[in-house]
């Protein structure tokens, strides 16, 4: 549970349940949000986000792609797919949002549409495996890596 401390400008200062959790929330900085994702707390990352939307509208990709990871790992396959799309927009070349967007419409049961995104991820980088991308891939909670490993799996990465 996090609740809002300070509100300085553009800036937030969020404090969690233990005293050493704080994250600082600024417009373009999706990092604290991301840590969030990382330690297993997509659900909680998704206000966070969206409060940083709000101050800033103007939406960078990262905003995007962070809500759509979220969403995924929530199991909100739609609503993930429709995040990706708008962070694909923003940012075309974009690696992770590909990745994500096959393991989105894998969730979905939308196996062509995966299949269409590993090829554009293989575009991208054509000696891609998801075990090696993964290997370096800052998502330390054992139960979300696994379910993207899955899903990844199904779309053919």
């Amino acid at each position: 549970t996090f609740k809002t401390m300070v509100k300085s400008g553009h800036t937030l200062l969020l404090q969690g349940v233990l005293p050493h959790q704080m994250w600082y929330v600024r417009p373009g900085d999706g990092i604290q949000a991301e840590k969030m994702l990382s330690m297993a707390q997509p659900a909680e990352s998704i206000p966070l986000l969206r409060t940083a939307m709000r101050l800033n509208p103007e939406g960078r990709y990262l905003y995007f792609l962070l809500l759509g990871r979220a969403y995924l790992f929530e199991r909100d396959e739609e609503q993930a797919l429709i995040n990706l799309q708008e962070a694909q927009v923003r940012n075309p070349a974009d690696l992770e949002t590909r990745v994500y967007r096959a393991g989105a419409f894998a969730a979905a049961g939308d196996r062509e549409a995966a299949a269409w995104e590993a090829e554009e991820v293989r575009a991208l980088d054509r000696g891609f495996t998801a075990p090696r991308w993964l290997e370096s891939y800052p998502l330390t909670s054992p139960a979300l890596r696994e379910r993207l490993t899955q899903l990844l799996a199904q779309a053919g990465l």
